[in-house]
């Protein structure tokens, strides 16, 4: 069943719940995108901001934006190797 995601809140999984519940969660400020989700199917606990259609659903328009921030924030904490091989794969990727 796709489109199907568990949420961790507050050490629990909440679900199974569809992108179109995120919205709801985000104005009560109980997720940022930073929030861990889950997609049925698969054991990658992934931040909110990887799952496309979630973050669609979330941020609207803005959601590549967000992606963006968080892939900062992510490359942040990253060794100097690390930022670098990144960004060079982030490059490489929109030259195709």
């Amino acid at each position: 069943m796709a489109g199907v995601y568990y949420l961790m809140l507050r050490g629990k999984s909440v679900g199974p719940l569809r992108a179109e519940h995120f919205p709801t969660l985000a104005k009560e400020g109980l997720i940022t995108h930073r929030s861990l989700v889950r997609e049925q199917g698969t054991g990658d606990v992934r931040p909110l901001y990887r799952h496309p259609d979630v973050a669609k659903a979330v941020f609207g328009s803005r959601a590549p934006l967000v992606t963006l921030k968080g892939t900062i924030e992510e490359y942040r904490a990253r060794p100097l190797v690390g930022i670098v091989a990144g960004f060079a794969a982030g490059v490489l990727s929109l030259t195709r």
